[in-house]
């Protein structure tokens, strides 16, 4: 397994948002933060996706990460939803989706 940069940011940002989908404890992180979590889990998606697609990887879970940003603003219960899902493929192409 090589490590390129995307597949580095791939596994901190899908880490980040597994800890962001627990229940009751990524919500208390998310408002202990006043939301700052969500932006700055939108730039490193951001991030991520310009990054992975410069090298030609996968972008979806990163795709999904920024939706989670956006829709977890507004509705806790889609958003920690969205982030399990984002953590999920994000770790999944991290770990077995790179050439």
């Amino acid at each position: 397994m090589v490590l390129t940069l995307s597949r580095v940011l791939k596994f901190i940002s899908g880490g980040a948002e597994g800890f962001l989908g627990i229940p009751v404890i990524g919500e208390a992180f998310i408002i202990t933060t006043n939301f700052g979590a969500l932006i700055i889990m939108f730039i490193l998606h951001l991030m991520t996706l310009l990054i992975a697609r410069n090298e030609g990887g996968s972008v979806i879970g990163s795709l999904i990460g920024m939706a989670a940003s956006v829709v977890g603003y507004f509705d806790a219960f889609f958003g920690m939803l969205l982030h399990l899902a984002a953590g999920l493929t994000l770790l999944f192409n991290a770990f077995f989706r790179e050439k």
